[in-house]
């Protein structure tokens, strides 16, 4: 991390946001711990997808070269996949039937040109019904003795993704309805800003966090695209990466405007 001797952060500063509209796009298909075997499938849809995204769009395939291998995490992969990356927006979706939606690309970008990055939040499983009756006692208690309303009972993550946005809540500051999303939408010059240091899952919630400690406007899309999500798997490097964010957390140190050129060459995590 860039910094003086002191541990200060030389943080970067964003520009002002440009509209993208028209710009190219990265699509980041990653492997994750949830995603299914039919690979193929996720990649001649995707690929079919950024034939019709603007000109010099491609699709960049973060998984391992070799498949005979354990996949090393997807922080690292994914932090692979930005090596060799220069289209001004990036969409990492992750693998899986669920993500394969038409209407996810275009439901994300027409959110971009006002954020820096938009997160795709997964869909909730309707609470049980004395959940329920409890948040109808709790609206109309609140709305009697203070005139406010609590809204809808909001769905039920799971324990797990409850869990880990309450960590991220508390520990690392961020917000919204699921920030440990895989999947999202975000400008190149905040990727490249991050300097991802997780290896397994945790990333996602590593690119929220970072992203609004260094100023980034954060938007979210309700979990309405896309359909049942496949349950999460145990990811034994989580606490890990957590700990090491919570107490070593480094940026990259460079400034966010547009990037130099990079490479074209497919990823591939040996």
């Amino acid at each position: 991390a860039a910094g003086d001797p002191r541990g200060v952060v030389d943080m970067p500063q964003f520009v002002p946001l440009e509209p993208l509209s028209s710009s190219p796009v990265a699509v980041v298909l990653l492997q994750t711990l949830e995603c299914a075997d039919d690979w193929e499938a996720d990649r001649v849809f995707w690929s079919g997808m950024v034939e019709s995204l603007p000109p010099g769009s491609r699709l960049v395939e973060a998984r391992p070269a070799d498949e005979s291998v354990p996949s090393p995490g997807e922080g690292v992969l994914l932090a692979r996949a930005l090596e060799n990356i220069d289209q001004p927006r990036l969409l990492v979706v992750p693998a899986g039937r669920a993500w394969r939606q038409a209407n996810l690309f275009t439901v994300l970008a027409s959110r971009l040109d006002h954020a820096h990055m938009v997160v795709l939040a997964r869909p909730l499983a309707k609470r049980t019904l004395p959940a329920r009756w409890l948040h109808g006692l709790s609206r109309v208690l609140l709305r009697v003795l203070l005139a406010l309303d609590m809204g809808e009972a909001p769905g039920w993550p799971g324990w797990r993704r409850w869990s880990e946005r309450l960590m991220g809540w508390w520990f690392l500051g961020v917000r919204g309805t699921d920030p440990f999303s895989p999947c999202r939408m975000l400008r190149l010059e905040v990727a490249l800003a991050l300097g991802l240091q997780s290896q397994g899952s945790m990333v996602h919630g590593e690119i929220s966090a970072k992203a609004n400690y260094l100023g980034a406007l954060i938007d979210e899309e309700p979990g309405r695209v896309v359909g049942a999500v496949e349950p999460m798997v145990p990811d034994s490097r989580w606490w890990r990466d957590f700990r090491e964010l919570f107490h070593h957390p480094r940026f990259a140190g460079r400034p966010l405007g547009r990037s130099e050129t990079r490479s074209s060459e497919p990823v591939g995590v040996p």
